[in-house]
């Protein structure tokens, strides 16, 4: 799809629900979550695996 934006993982992978996380953050936001900051995308399944919790702000 024309203009579609597409975020891939290290590995060059197309990550389908992309979540971000900080570097010491133990919750992973939303793209518009205010905290949101100095974040690195990665997919909901690999936030998840590695026992990140949702941020109770961006996603009630």
């Amino acid at each position: 799809m024309i203009g579609e934006k597409i975020t891939v993982n290290k590995s060059n992978e197309k990550i389908e629900h992309v979540v971000y996380i900080t570097k010491s953050g133990k919750k992973y936001h939303r793209e518009s979550c205010r905290y949101n900051k100095n974040t690195r995308a990665m997919s909901v399944e690999e936030a998840r695996g590695r026992g990140l919790e949702a941020c109770k702000v961006c996603w009630e």
